[in-house]
């Protein structure tokens, strides 16, 4: 898929749409990565229908408040979400991310 998508322009519209349509997070440390890219380009988020977040373990570097304003954000950036898993309680955070479920 990958290959498809760096072919040209054309292709690229075409393959990103099947690239991002479910996107899963094993490690969701890379939310923020997700969320630094549809702060710059929002095109991709529409293209997210499921997302899947396996289990959280807190690391160096990336707090849970952190991961709850990235999660925010990516959510609010994915226009035509429809299934949303969470593998890992939410806690505190569980309010915001629910808010931004049923706003965008």
């Amino acid at each position: 898929m990958q290959s498809i998508v760096s072919t040209c322009r054309f292709w690229r519209q075409i393959g990103a749409e099947y690239l991002l349509e479910y996107v899963y997070f094993e490690d969701p440390a890379n939310i923020p990565r997700l969320c630094a890219v549809l702060d710059g380009d929002r095109t991709p988020g529409r293209f997210i229908r499921r997302m899947h977040i396996a289990r959280f373990h807190e690391r160096l570097g990336l707090t849970m408040e952190e991961l709850q304003m990235g999660l925010i954000s990516v959510i609010q950036h994915s226009t035509r979400l429809h299934i949303f898993i969470m593998e890992w309680p939410l806690r505190n955070a569980f309010s915001s991310v629910m808010d931004a479920l049923c706003t965008y």
